[in-house]
């Protein structure tokens, strides 16, 4: 930054430094001619030539080795130029032309001050001519109609710098937008073409018209490969209606704004699907664009990861079956939707049994991989619609929908027998056969939750276990070896 200011401070103040050496060198190389000259009419119009002269070739030594004050110097060189003018133009009343220094000393105020100053340097010139022509003692020479004359040339030749200024900083202004649109579309173009976010235009019908590079590294697909083909043909059939209302609510606001932000599952071109957070502007309107411009965003990590927590925070990461709290969960909203269509409902409580004498025994570490298998025999039993739980140590919940208790006893008895019939191997080689005892309970009228079938489960539980475990007990019935 400090470069960039130093530089742009050198295109400002060198054009002044060039302009005021050449002004000094040849302004005190001709007031050194001229004084000789007016030394024969006037002394002191030979001595004041002659001060300048020394002033010019001290200002040029000054100015060369200290280029930074350029703006005093130039303030210095008007007033010793204004002084010198105004002397001959009172002095020096031969000289027909006189005059015209001031319109070189108006047009070096503009080009070294600007616009403001040399205005103030224009009323100073003006009143010069005016006063010095009326001040007595002194015969400008000039008649009344010259020095009006000289003081409209000289409005105009101001009006004429002005307006010069004027045009040139349009012309400027229109470069720097110029080159900041260029930039801007350079900075564009480097943005769609090596940005990780997915640019699209798609008409009102959802027709891409255009998508950045980046779809190859999110969808696998070449930007060409999509052209003129349909949005929702990347989007997954199942979010098809929510792409609908997405578009619906992009072409309710044809005035740009930024629209709310949507989730898709989108296809990639192995066949699997990613998700793509995308949000879109309606510049329908605009000439420049005449679509709908869409940028995604690849979500996929996040998803899986935000997927990931949901489910270890419903899932025992010991058996992989529901945890407690999701099980109750589940299970309140299937006894509501079973009380509100009468249809029957059974839950089975299932026990390891002498699960504290296998720890005991082989170790907790055994104790988990029967768990584990006492898991894994419960899901390949069971209906994918069953709901299975794991809501203690060693205790188990099975919620059954659309079973009544004589099915829910062949269940548990089928269960019951997988689960004596399986082995947990051991590192040793050694193998470990376990049993389970289960209780029944089928949904009442009078059950208003779901810990009131889960009490009588647990009562038909303890009988089975009362009675000689390794057997099912379902509210005073009993099945068994």
């Amino acid at each position: 930054m400090f470069n960039l200011s130093s530089n742009n401070t050198d295109l400002t103040l060198r054009p002044k430094v060039v302009f005021l050496n050449s002004v000094f060198l040849f302004a005190g190389i001709v007031a050194f001619g001229m004084g000789f000259y007016r030394w024969q009419a006037s002394a002191v119009m030979g001595a004041i030539d002659f001060i300048f002269t020394s002033c010019c070739f001290t200002l040029v030594y000054y100015l060369n080795r200290h280029q930074g004050r350029v703006e005093i110097i130039s303030s210095i060189a008007l007033l010793l130029s204004y002084g010198l003018f105004t002397a001959i133009y009172l002095l020096a009343p031969y000289n027909t032309t006189r005059i015209a220094l001031f319109f070189l000393l108006s047009a070096s105020a503009f080009f070294l001050k600007g616009k403001r100053v040399g205005f103030i340097w224009l009323i100073i010139i003006l009143s010069t001519l005016v006063m010095g022509h009326y001040l007595p003692g002194f015969d400008t020479a000039y008649s009344h109609i010259d020095i009006v004359t000289a003081c409209l040339y000289l409005l105009a030749l101001f009006f004429i710098f002005l307006n010069y200024e004027i045009f040139k900083e349009k012309v400027n202004e229109v470069e720097r937008d110029k080159d900041v649109l260029r930039l801007s579309e350079e900075r564009f173009r480097a943005m769609v073409e090596n940005g990780n976010d997915i640019i699209s235009i798609i008409s009102n019908a959802g027709v891409v018209h255009f998508i950045s590079p980046s779809v190859k590294s999110v969808l696998g697909f070449e930007p060409g490969e999509l052209l003129g083909k349909s949005i929702n043909e990347l989007i997954d059939p199942n979010e098809q209606p929510k792409a609908a209302a997405a578009l619906a609510n992009a072409l309710a606001h044809p005035d740009g704004e930024a629209l709310e932000q949507y989730e898709f599952r989108m296809k990639h071109k192995d066949g699997s699907y990613r998700d793509v957070e995308m949000v879109g502007r309606n510049m329908i309107e605009n000439p420049m664009i005449g679509g709908i411009v869409l940028n995604g965003r690849d979500i996929t990590k996040h998803k899986r990861l935000e997927r990931e927590l949901e489910r270890h925070a419903h899932i025992d990461v010991l058996t992989g079956l529901n945890n407690r709290r999701y099980f109750f969960e589940l299970a309140e909203q299937e006894l509501a939707r079973s009380k509100r269509y009468g249809a029957p409902l059974v839950v089975l409580m299932l026990d390891v049994d002498h699960f504290k004498l296998a720890n005991d025994t082989y170790g907790h570490h055994v104790g988990d991989m029967v768990l584990q298998k006492l898991s894994e025999v419960c899901v390949q039993t069971l209906r994918a619609i069953d709901i299975l739980g794991r809501i203690g140590g060693e205790e188990f919940a099975f919620l059954l929908p659309e079973t009544l208790s004589g099915q829910a006893l062949e269940v548990a008895e089928r269960l019951r027998l997988a689960v004596a019939g399986a082995t947990v191997i051991l590192e040793t080689g050694k193998s470990v056969h376990f049993t389970v005892s289960i209780g029944v309970a089928q949904l009442a009228a009078t059950d208003t939750k779901i810990e009131d079938m889960l009490n009588r489960a647990d009562i038909a539980l303890y009988s089975a276990k009362s009675t000689g475990r390794d057997r099912v007990c379902c509210e005073g019935i009993q099945s068994g070896r």
